[in-house]
């Protein structure tokens, strides 16, 4: 009993190792985010050689690997890692895809490459058609991204048909896009004992679609043809055969060599794109091929019609494709040959270019090469801004493009209307990164806010004062924002979305490519505002309909009402009002704002003496759509003001309003008690401000405890002022002095200096001495010479003469 017990337990044990190995060589399943590789799809993903190795060889029915799996490659992976326990690369005797378990899940490479695979089947030595490739048989699968690179090899063993290509041995009704392979192919078993289906990329595509593809190779492989058993070779340089599939945007670039023997029997079918092409509904359009042929053919026995070699296809079977089908083929060649080995019966739709299939001199290096050229209409054109790229003069995908930068402008790091919540990255602490690298299709998603302006007690809400706009890559508007129905909408929604959460906005970048790799930023649009601006008088604090004044922008034009639109957040504005008649008996009382929803309105300014208006708007009671008015009272006393020359000007208020003429009226509130006075005298003139305000006292009530007029700038008053400052009470007036007076503002004009006066009589006197000395000097020297006129005779009259008279 003890020794059954024994084997027992030694059995429990194995198993238990047995199992425990099983779980450590199993790769690790993990759910992928939406978007990778579809929506709410889980994957299987592969880093390593070993996995990858692990999961083909255990791949098929009753397997945890079956048609139905999906997978994610996550790493470049080198098969020559996948050893045996010498050292020595380990061969795969299987692939993803069987016969018997085609593979009908989602393989997506991410970019990633896979290279050195090695192929042996030759164990099997039942002769069945085989299968080799990552992929050996599909059926409904879609695999994307993947790269195939360094050198496959292949050993067949017995078999009928071989299928093979780096990526898919045999692929029906599958969808293979942004994948390439530029691997060197070596068969090392007699390959060409059997019928052959050979591409760079698949060995045979059934009703499936192949797009955006690469298959370049400096050598495909160098044979020698010497079979002598009537078999079937299709080669491409793409794919081998092609039945009822559609090929679009490749670029195909590949070396030829090989060599006929004069004793070879069979039929090669070689094409630049692909060996044998079939069915109504088989499609190869967009292309680019630039291979390089090295034929020898011996195999000269008359009769003996063997190779079908095209430019584009080897041979057209029948049924053929659809006339017009193959078309916009650009390749440049080593040699001169027809586009197609052997037409079958399709026919060219445009007879003169050949479907628009044309040669060129020149290889395709520069995106001019390809956007410089006309290509099918309904298939578009090369997109360099998602798809491809040009790198090393040769054309490339992006998606096996490693290092997108993704980061964040400053309107959403820095900005004042919009901050960045969550970065693209965290760093180690757990802090926004605003920059980061991403893998080509990878998402990319931020979250970011409206900012809060704190306003001394009150939070301002950005969200209040702008919109989202639009999305800008690298200062590039790529879509906009709409508001509908109160929710923002990105009109891209194919590459871009938003969502909100909250206060919180996350965008997210669908899919990484050369198009969406910049610095991402958001663009706000300010929201407009309306503000009405009229003036009111009340009575009795009942509102009257009289429209007491005018209300204008500084230096504008006066409206009974001023309507402004389009005011935005931060706008500044000086309002001002004035009176229609100045001797109405109307007093300002302040700016008020109406309360819409019919509750007291505010009181703006506290200050009334002041009526100009500073408006901020985002600040204070100024948050949104306006109505404020200038409030007047009919509670004024009228004052008027008569100066002589001696008053240069009134400033009233602290120069709210100026006084330059005299018999000036204004009206002042009754309840004003500070109703300040500034006078300003001219030069020369003196103002007796004692008398002043004596004389304004008498206007005054009985009430002795209180003063009508103050001198306020008294302690800085001497001989030369000529600036006085008073304040008036109007509190104190009673009588008719409460509801009408004058203010008289009278000067003396200054005597002139004395001394001056008695300079300018003295002077006046000197003169006069001196013009009448002049005068008698004229007379005197006159008469001596006989000037004075007159006497009888009508001579001169001289003293000599006057003497003859007398004596």
């Amino acid at each position: 009993m003890k020794k059954v017990s024994a084997k027992i337990f030694s059995v429990f044990i194995i198993l238990l190792g047995l199992l425990a190995g099983f779980f450590v060589l199993t790769p690790k399943l993990e759910t992928k985010a939406a978007g990778v590789i579809s929506a709410n799809t889980s994957a299987i993903t592969i880093r390593t050689a070993a996995e990858l190795g692990q999961i083909i060889s255990t791949y098929g029915a009753g397997s945890i690997y079956d048609g139905s799996t999906n997978f994610l490659l996550a790493a470049n992976i080198d098969m020559k890692d996948y050893k045996n326990q010498d050292g020595t690369q380990k061969a795969l005797t299987s692939t993803l895809g069987t016969v018997d378990e085609p593979f009908a899940g989602i393989f997506d490479g991410q970019g990633y490459k896979i290279s050195n695979l090695l192929f042996d089947f030759s164990a099997d030595t039942e002769a069945t058609n085989k299968y080799a490739g990552l992929f050996g048989v599909t059926d409904g699968a879609i695999i994307k991204n993947v790269g195939v690179t360094g050198t496959t090899k292949v050993k067949i063993g017995s078999c009928i048909n071989a299928y093979i290509g780096n990526v898919i041995g045999k692929a029906s009704a599958s969808t293979l896009q942004y994948d390439q392979t530029d691997a060197k192919v070596e068969f090392q078993d007699d390959i060409f004992a059997h019928n052959v289906y050979f591409g760079e990329f698949a060995g045979m595509l059934s009703d499936s679609n192949l797009s955006h593809f690469i298959a370049k190779t400096t050598d495909v492989g160098t044979w020698t043809l010497t079979n002598q058993g009537n078999r079937t070779y299709n080669i491409g340089g793409a794919v081998g055969a092609l039945a009822n599939s559609r090929m679009t945007f490749g670029a195909i670039s590949n070396n030829f060599r090989m060599t006929i023997d004069s004793i070879f029997r069979g039929k090669l079918n070689i094409g630049g794109i692909v060996g044998n092409i079939s069915q109504n509904g088989s499609k190869i359009i967009n292309f680019v091929v630039e291979n390089n042929f090295d034929m020898v053919d011996n195999n000269t026995a008359a009769g003996i019609d063997n190779i079908d070699m095209g430019q584009i296809v080897g041979t057209i079977s029948n049924p053929a494709p659809q006339s017009g089908n193959l078309t916009y083929i650009y390749f440049k060649t080593n040699f001169v040959g027809e586009l197609f080995g052997e037409f079958g019966n399709y026919s060219y739709q445009n007879t003169g270019t050949k479907d628009n299939n044309v040669s060129v001199n020149s290889s395709f290096n520069s995106e001019t090469s390809f956007t410089s050229r006309q290509w099918h209409t309904l298939s578009g054109n090369w997109d360099f801004e998602k798809i491809w790229f040009i790198s090393a003069n040769a054309i490339a995908l992006q998606s096996f493009y490693g290092d997108f930068t993704i980061s964040l402008g400053s309107g959403l790091q820095s900005g004042n209307i919009l901050e960045c919540v969550e970065g693209l990255a965290t760093d180690t602490s757990g802090n926004p990164v605003y920059t980061k690298g991403y893998r080509y299709g990878a998402s990319a998603s931020f979250t970011f806010k409206f900012r809060k302006i704190v306003d001394g007690t009150r939070n301002i809400e950005m969200k209040d004062y702008y919109s989202l706009a639009a999305l800008t890559l690298a200062g590039r508007e790529v879509a906009t924002i709409a508001n509908v129905d109160g929710t923002y909408v990105l009109t891209d929604s194919t590459n871009f979305e938003l969502t909100k959460s909250g206060d919180n906005y996350t965008l997210t970048i669908k899919s990484v490519n050369r198009s969406t790799a910049a610095v991402v930023d958001i663009k706000t649009s300010p929201k407009t505002f309306k503000l009405e601006i009229t003036s009111r008088l009340y009575s009795d604090d009942e509102l009257t309909e009289e429209v007491p004044s005018y209300v204008y922008l500084t230096g504008g034009t006066e409206k009974e009402t001023l309507t402004i639109d389009n005011v935005q957040f931060g706008t500044t504005l000086s309002v001002d009002t004035i009176q229609k008649n100045a001797k109405s008996p109307y007093s300002f009382a302040g700016w008020f704002m109406v309360n819409e929803e019919g509750g007291n309105d505010s009181i703006i300014n506290t200050d009334i003496t002041m009526r100009v208006l500073s408006i901020n708007f985002g600040r204070g009671l100024f948050v949104g759509d306006s109505k404020i008015y200038a409030k007047y009272n009919d509670d004024a006393c009228i004052v008027t003001f008569k100066m002589d020359e001696g008053i240069k000007e009134i400033d009233l208020y602290s120069g709210s309003s100026q006084i330059t003429k005299t018999n000036t009226s204004i009206a002042v509130s009754k309840k004003e008690a500070t109703f300040k006075i500034e006078v300003y005298v001219n030069e020369g003139y003196s103002f007796d401000v004692e008398d002043f305000i004596a004389t304004l006292d008498t206007y005054k009530s009985s009430d002795t405890t209180k003063t009508f007029c103050t001198w306020n700038n008294r302690d800085e008053a001497d001989e030369n002022t000529k600036y006085f400052v008073f304040t008036l009470d109007m509190t104190t007036l009673t009588g008719d002095f409460a509801e009408e007076f004058n203010i008289n503002v009278s000067t003396t004009q200054l005597k002139q200096n004395n001394n001056a006066m008695i300079w300018y009589i003295v002077g006046g006197v000197g003169g006069a001495v001196v013009l009448t000395g002049i005068i008698i000097l004229i007379v005197v020297l006159k008469k001596r010479n006989g000037g004075f006129g007159g006497g009888m005779g009508g001579g001169s009259f001289s003293k000599k003469s006057y003497k003859d008279m007398y004596f």
